[in-house]
């Protein structure tokens, strides 16, 4: 037996509503980074970039937030839900332009933040649910990692791990339910939106409360009910998207074929078009306007 909630996805934009939900998200947050080796993190403050002030078709984000470990020391996370898939290109493209909505004029590169850039895929995208990317520089031939000195009233090493972003995707329906550790249950409660009696971990009656569907205002209720409306609307338009832009892919390549004289069984073959879509373009390249 389980607790159903509502979508984690959902959940994030809910819970940074107010203050009292930040201990999720950062219970969310933590259980990932310390899956790659990082410790505890408590949000500090919720950005409002220029990327974040974008309409839902165009920048699909969660949450930019700025979080603070037991060291002090501060990153950025950035959420994402995606159903595209070109998503690491998307994640590559949104978190470059977060890194620069960091530096208005004349302030010093220093002063960057690291990203960690989070995407929630809803479909497969390899073997296993959770993929791990960070970029490590090393010297060819001796194979020390890169690092430079800062000079000044803080003299400090950096290691440029520490500077470029780190990417974690996380391919949700993958995700095969064996439930060993804390990340698991997590991973589970996104994939089900459920959350299940036999869970260890502090913060999951927390979160069977809090996002229990039953406990929400029917305005709340009625605002996750849009959310799930709007969507399935993006993911139509999405593919409906990708497929003519398929199909026009392969007209230009008919349309080529057709150029060199190719017969018409090999263009079909080579194309997947119709015969009769075949037919009609070469009218077109045989009858030009």
């Amino acid at each position: 037996m389980g607790h159903k909630i509502i979508s984690f996805d959902y959940a994030i934009k809910y819970l940074l509503r107010d203050k009292g939900g930040y201990d999720i998200i950062e219970a969310f947050i933590s259980a990932i980074l310390k899956n790659q080796g990082y410790g505890p993190v408590k949000i500090v403050a919720l950005l409002d970039t220029e990327s974040n002030r974008e309409e839902m078709n165009q920048k699909r984000s969660l949450a930019d937030l700025i979080v603070e470990d037991e060291q002090k020391q501060k990153y950025i996370i950035e959420i994402e839900r995606q159903q595209v898939t070109n998503y690491a290109h998307k994640a590559c493209f949104n978190t470059s332009r977060l890194i620069a909505d960091q530096l208005p004029s004349g302030t010093d590169f220093l002063s960057l933040k690291k990203v960690f850039h989070i995407s929630l895929l809803y479909f497969k995208i390899g073997k296993g649910s959770l993929f791990h990317g960070r970029t490590v520089v090393r010297e060819v031939e001796t194979g020390e990692k890169l690092s430079f000195h800062i000079e000044g009233p803080e003299q400090r090493v950096i290691d440029v791990i520490d500077i470029f972003p780190e990417y974690i995707f996380i391919a949700i329906p993958d995700f095969d339910d064996d439930v060993q550790e804390e990340l698991d249950e997590w991973l589970y409660v996104l994939k089900h939106a459920e959350v299940r009696d036999d869970f260890k971990s502090d913060i999951m009656k927390r979160v069977a409360d809090k996002l229990s569907v039953l406990h929400m205002t029917k305005e709340e209720r009625d605002g996750w009910i849009n959310y799930n409306k709007s969507i399935e609307t993006f993911k139509d338009a999405t593919t409906l998207q990708y497929e003519l832009g398929k199909v026009e892919e392969k007209k230009n390549i008919a349309h080529k074929m057709i150029q060199r004289q190719t017969d018409i069984e090999t263009i079909i073959e080579f194309t997947d078009l119709t015969r009769t879509e075949v037919e009609a373009l070469i009218k077109e390249v045989k009858s030009p306007e």
